[in-house]
């Protein structure tokens, strides 16, 4: 009900004033969006095992004393119905979990050096990260996101104002999420050991300007989508159990629960074909300016992108053949966002209170490099497009 309910807003909204209050030449609508006619119902965010206050404990009653107690005030700041699956990654990075069985994967990367996107885990495994730009409080304007090149080709969407909450649903199809061989020359395109890595994710900038990623890490080897967290400059992945498989319409959620935890959420299908909610937590502190309910110059996004093994570097190559989430036989783009939604959470119920995403919601569109020869964008209105990306020689 919640999702009709959601679909017939939005028709609402595309009517009434169907070009976006911000725009660029990747952002008018090219009629309405199709796919939500026949797309499920989605109930994500209210489905669940709930876990009362009270049954906190019995849940947890595997752990040892202290990752109980660690554990314990971690959930009671989070909805009852995604409480079961929780991994928590605190300030210093250590790791807790409901169930010792998430951690095993799970792990902690750092920058190589500073400021490389180049990330590496304690056993010298490298990856690519995301965008994760924190912006000097000084010079941090929520109305104002700026553009950050030598991270790769992005596009964002970036929320108005005193919104710290954000939804969306997100599908692709396995077949053309990402290739780092030119489909041309047949070059791979790798750098040190690292190669070209997408994204697709939720997140934002808190009141004095800490950014945070979190969402999907798409694995080429694997064909499935890591949940991931990367704040306090560092890059948390969940556990092998928790990756969710691709050619499915997966369901993403970013909030901060409190002035010390930041939560994302993945719903949606394992490679086993079970339906699982899976949190990540990543621990923050109050300096960092995130509050659920009193974030004024807070805002959220969400990004498509692909991470590029030129970042040891930290320049961009846009012609290196990569591409993300696009069909190259058809021209079309393939990474779905559908249903987004912005709001707040509160720890007291009501949890969310939650809107479409709506033209008022959105303060800028940043399409980098700002290129319609290789972003592709089929866009309906905030709440639904299509993205893709096309790195051509």
């Amino acid at each position: 009900m919640r999702g009709l309910i959601a679909l017939v807003a939005f028709a609402f909204v595309l009517i009434i004033n169907p070009l976006p209050a911000v725009s660029d030449i990747f952002s008018h609508p090219v009629g309405p969006d199709t796919r939500a006619i026949t797309a499920p119902l989605l109930n994500g965010p209210t489905s669940g095992t709930k876990i009362p206050d009270n049954r906190i404990d019995q849940a947890l009653a595997t752990l040892s004393v202290h990752d109980r107690a660690v554990m314990h005030r971690v959930l009671l700041a989070l909805p009852q119905n995604t409480r079961e699956n929780v991994i928590y990654f605190d300030v210093t990075g250590k790791a807790y979990a409901t169930k010792r069985e998430l951690l095993t994967g799970a792990d902690r990367y750092v920058p190589r050096s500073s400021g490389s996107r180049v990330f590496v885990n304690s056993g010298g495994q490298e990856i690519l990260g995301p965008i994760n730009e924190t912006i000097p409080a000084a010079q941090y304007r929520c109305n104002a996101i700026p553009v950050f090149p030598g991270t790769g080709a992005y596009r964002e969407i970036v929320s108005t104002c005193g919104i710290p909450y954000d939804y969306s649903a997100v599908s692709a199809d396995c077949n053309y999420l990402v290739s780092n061989n030119d489909p041309i020359t047949g070059l791979v395109n790798t750098s040190g050991g690292e190669s070209d890595t997408g994204y697709a994710y939720l997140g934002g900038f808190s009141s004095n300007g800490n950014a945070v990623d979190a969402g999907f890490q798409y694995s080429q080897n694997n064909q499935d989508w890591t949940l991931f967290i990367s704040v306090n400059n560092a890059f948390y992945t969940a556990g092998y159990s928790t990756r969710l498989r691709c050619n499915q319409i997966a369901q993403l959620q970013f909030y901060p629960a409190s002035t010390q935890f930041l939560a994302a959420t993945e719903w949606g299908y394992n490679s086993q074909g079970q339906w699982q909610n899976v949190t990540i937590v990543g621990g923050v502190v109050p300096a960092n300016g995130w509050s659920a309910t009193n974030c004024t110059a807070c805002v959220v996004k969400r990004v498509t992108s692909i991470a590029q093994s030129y970042a040891r570097t930290l320049h961009d190559n846009f012609t290196d053949g990569s591409f993300f989430g696009y069909d190259l036989n058809n021209g079309q783009p393939e990474i779905g966002w559908e249903y987004a939604q912005v709001g707040s959470y509160y720890s007291a119920g009501p949890h969310f209170l939650v809107r479409p995403w709506g033209n008022k919601d959105t303060g800028n569109y940043i399409t980098y490099p700002y290129d319609p020869s290789r972003w592709h964008i089929t866009y309906y209105n905030p709440t639904s497009e299509i993205d893709g990306v096309y790195l051509h020689r």
